[in-house]
This record gives C-alpha cells, sequence and structure tokens, in this order.
C-alpha cells in the first residue's frame, strides 16, 4: 500500500482569494504559472507541513484536480484495478482519516490480506485477553 500527497492548484493565493489565516502564517504564494513554480511552491508546502509521505505534483491543467474534485483537499483510497474505493467528502470539513481508516481495514479484509475488524465488544482474534497484542 502506498501513500502520497497530491499538490494541486494552490487554494488561496495572493492574486486570487488570500485568506486571513495565509497572511497571519505568512503563506503568501501567487498562483503558479509554470510547473517550476507550482513545484517550489509544493516544496514550500511540504516543508511547512512536515510532510512525512510523497509528494506528486498535479499538471497545470490541473487534471487531477478535475477527475477527482480534490479542491479544496479530499481523501481517497484507490484499489488496484484503479477503481476509487474511498471517496472522503470535502475538506477541510470532510477530512476524517478515521473513515479512510476503516475503508482501508475494509478494502485489505476482502482482498483476505487483515481479518475484518469484529465488532465492538467482541474479543479481537490477534488480542490477549489482557487487551495486549500477540507477536506477529
Amino acid at each position: 500500500m502506498a501513500f502520497f500527497v497530491i499538490y494541486i492548484r494552490e487554494a488561496h493565493p495572493t492574486d486570487e482569494w488570500l485568506v486571513e489565516s495565509n497572511e497571519h502564517d505568512n503563506v503568501l504564494y501567487t498562483q503558479p504559472t509554470t510547473m517550476e513554480e507550482r513545484t517550489e511552491v509544493a516544496s514550500a508546502c511540504a516543508l511547512r507541513l512536515d510532510l512525512t509521505i510523497p509528494m506528486l505534483i498535479d499538471d497545470l491543467d490541473d487534471s487531477t484536480d478535475r477527475q477527482y474534485y480534490a479542491l479544496p483537499d479530499r481523501l481517497y483510497l484507490v484499489g488496484r484495478d484503479g477503481r476509487i474505493v474511498y471517496r472522503g467528502l470535502p475538506g477541510p470539513f470532510g477530512f476524517i482519516v478515521a473513515e479512510l481508516e476503516k475503508a482501508i481495514e475494509s478494502y485489505l479484509a476482502e482482498e483476505g490480506r487483515i481479518p475484518a475488524r469484529p465488532p465492538r465488544g467482541t474479543r479481537h482474534p490477534d488480542r490477549c485477553s489482557s487487551g495486549g497484542r500477540r507477536g506477529l
């Protein structure tokens, strides 16, 4: 399983829709017009957010954003066959990591790669009765 952040067009550039929080946090960029500029802004974003997962950068035609309707941000799970398994609601309020986690667990269980999570209140087969994890 691989995780990526895909940097799409700048949501609040100074030359379009500057928001007060960006001014306060000194996140002040114009909308990039070249891939070099977009890459520079995306790199600054990755550093500022201290990302530990790879970042991919959408093209200047915003083809990824248009295909997945990602603006302002959104969580997706894409299956091995390329089909969308989970599509979160638009962020920031629809950015619910716990929902994505459940979707990942369900998808892997369907593939037979991990057991499905038991209903709440039942003992999970690979947990000790004391609640600790058994060796893998």
